[in-house]
């Protein structure tokens, strides 16, 4: 067979592939704003500005203050300041202004601001929340929030600093806001535009290590005597992906746990203790990868059982509640090829009694093969899934999500080449095509520690 290895090189920190920003006067950015932009840019400001400079910079959001208001804010705001300028202008899709004056082009700056920098994430929902609200709007949200008084504030963003201001919202706490909205605006577009900006659109992924990555690897299966035709061969090869694997998702920050030849009830026993540690609990993620032989819908163990996808994802999804609501990612390798051993026994039968759906969610299946189609793997090299699985995290961790990278893998798998023993003892050119599915409700972007 033609080998095939993984590109094993991590990414280049951001840092390392894009120039250092340059000192900029950043009185020739703000001018090339428009008078709302330089608003928009003034309220951003405003989130990471103390004392005297915030008074400036709510005068001139109210229209009090000159230009040079900005100017003067900026260079007085904490943390770097092309950092600042760069995020800001990102935050107000400036791509254009953004790579002239500051020599960043867009797809490095979702890299590096694709989560919150120098801006927080509640001056970011603000923000745009503003951009989904008409000053009349505004302006009918703070009659409701300060009654008697008369709204002398202009614009969108304002109301959002004279309420600030106030002290009637808390910076970091946007619950007065929503209940506000949910009150009094409730079928009103407002308030689904409230709830539009004020979710995250990505998974966060804080924790270190962000969590659990399970390798179920089997290698070697024993006669199951309720099927003693079933004869499964040895899985050469296979070392080489669970290193490989285990390697990827610890440079991946996740703490991996490597489990050889189990059968089918120590699958059903791991799996249910690890998900009821204290540490799955306070998880960003779960990582389960699957090593064996295979059938259509599901897997071998070593005692030669078949063990089901769907009780896989049953353990994960149905019968715990500590990973709702985070991202659970499966990852496949195994034949898919229709079951043909009708005396198969199959212990990881799922339960028949239906449950609620929402635990099923935020869950992302990586499969080396299509339904009723053979995996290929090398003896020394390992599977050409697991390796270009691999090899594609590695490239691009940092400029995908998981989910655009699952169709970078399906590609380097298809155009991978493949020698194989036919039938006879010729060598023949065959073909091999992974699959992705999922259930997630937010983008997921991987980081390497």
């Amino acid at each position: 067979m033609a080998k095939y290895e993984a590109d094993s090189r991590p990414l280049e920190n951001l840092q390392q592939l894009s120039v250092s920003l340059p000192s900029n006067d950043y009185a020739n950015v703000i001018e090339a704003l428009s008078e709302t932009e330089k608003r928009q840019f003034a309220f951003l400001l405003y989130g990471v500005s103390s004392g005297l400079q915030k008074n400036a910079l709510c005068e001139f959001v109210n229209q009090a203050a000159p230009t040079e208001v900005l100017t003067s804010a900026l260079r007085a705001a904490p943390g770097n300041k092309d950092t600042l300028v760069c995020e800001i202008l990102y935050i107000l899709k400036k791509f254009a202004l953004m790579r002239k004056t500051m020599h960043l082009c867009k797809r490095h700056a979702a890299q590096e601001f694709r989560q919150p920098k120098l801006i927080s994430e509640f001056w970011k929902s603000l923000a745009e929340f503003c951009n989904e609200c008409l000053d009349e709007e505004a302006g009918a949200l703070y009659e409701v929030l300060v009654p008697n008084q008369q709204v002398v504030c202009w614009s969108s963003e304002a109301v959002l600093l004279d309420l600030l201001e106030r002290g009637v919202i808390q910076e970091g706490d946007m619950s007065k806001l929503q209940d506000c909205l949910q009150k009094h605006f409730e079928n009103h577009e407002l308030h689904r535009a409230f709830y539009r900006v004020s979710e995250k659109n990505y998974y966060s992924m804080t924790h270190s290590p962000h969590g659990r990555a399970i390798i179920l690897n089997h290698n070697t299966f024993r006669v199951n005597p309720e099927n003693p035709s079933l004869q499964l061969g040895e899985r050469s090869g296979s070392k080489k992906d669970v290193a490989d694997l285990e390697k990827l998702w610890s440079d991946l920050d996740f703490r991996v746990s490597v489990y050889n030849d189990l059968t089918s009830k120590d699958i059903e026993k791991v799996l249910k203790k690890i998900l009821e540690e204290e540490d799955v609990n306070a998880s960003d993620a779960f990582v389960l990868v699957i090593l064996s032989h295979g059938y259509k819908g599901g897997f071998y163990t070593h005692d030669s059982r078949k063990f089901s996808l769907e009780r896989i994802e049953e353990i994960m999804c149905d019968d715990t509640n500590a990973l709702i609501g985070k991202p659970k990612i499966i990852c496949v390798q195994a034949c898919q090829v229709a079951d043909v051993e009708s005396g198969a026994v199959e212990q990881g039968k799922a339960a028949s009694k239906a449950k609620s759906a929402i635990g099923r969610a935020d869950k992302i299946r990586f499969m080396s093969t299509v339904p009723n189609q053979v995996s290929y793997r090398n003896p020394e090299n390992g599977s050409i899934f697991i390796q270009q699985f691999i090899k594609v995290l590695r490239k691009y961790w940092n400029e995908y999500s998981l989910q655009d990278m699952g169709t970078l893998i399906n590609n380097e798998v298809r155009r991978a080449p493949i020698l194989a023993r036919g039938d006879g003892e010729e060598f023949e050119w065959r073909d091999q095509v992974s699959e992705i599915s999922y259930a997630l409700t937010k983008s997921l972007y991987l980081k390497m520690r």
